[in-house]
């Protein structure tokens, strides 16, 4: 009856530990990233908006803007203000904004139905752009029209944001 029972506890630790393994690995918040534009498990994890703080982005990324192949990386930080000493800082991720160094045409990509079209405009660049967002906080800026040395379709960037 012994052996039996060790058997059974055997059986039933090793059945276990590979749930326990998947249920403790982070997942991807991001799960509508598109084939060929996959920065979250690559460069950003395990950075969350709005969760994640100054210290943890600059120990993932190593600084405030980093190149990475044919992209800049760049976080943006929320700023709060502390109470009582009524003082401000910006500590908190906002967002990361990735932004092409060169040229890249999304004419030919079809987004899935999760990811909903909408108008925005770059105050800074004067840019009109055809925005790609989902309900996760990832958003996909297109030019629309061409700017500067961009044309109609190019990345403008693409931001990853809190959860809507």
């Amino acid at each position: 009856m012994r052996r039996l029972l060790i058997t059974l506890i055997l059986i039933l630790a090793l059945t276990a530990t590979p749930f326990a393994a998947r249920a403790t690995k982070p997942s991807n918040p991001y799960p509508n990233e598109l084939p060929g534009f996959k920065f979250y498990a690559r460069y950003l994890s395990p950075l969350r908006p709005v969760e994640s703080m100054r210290a943890q982005v600059l120990m993932i990324l190593g600084s405030d803007r980093v190149q990475v192949g044919q992209w800049w990386i760049a976080p943006t930080f929320l700023v709060e203000r502390t109470e009582p000493e009524n003082k401000f800082s910006s500590n908190r991720l906002a967002s990361i904004r990735v932004t092409p160094r060169e040229r890249v045409s999304m004419q030919p990509v079809k987004f899935p139905p999760a990811i909903t079209r909408s108008h925005g405009e770059v105050s800074e660049g004067g840019c009109s752009c055809d925005v790609y967002s989902d309900n996760f906080g990832l958003q996909y800026w297109l030019d629309q029209g061409g700017y500067g040395d961009r044309n109609d379709g190019d990345v403008y960037q693409i931001i990853y944001g809190p959860a809507r």
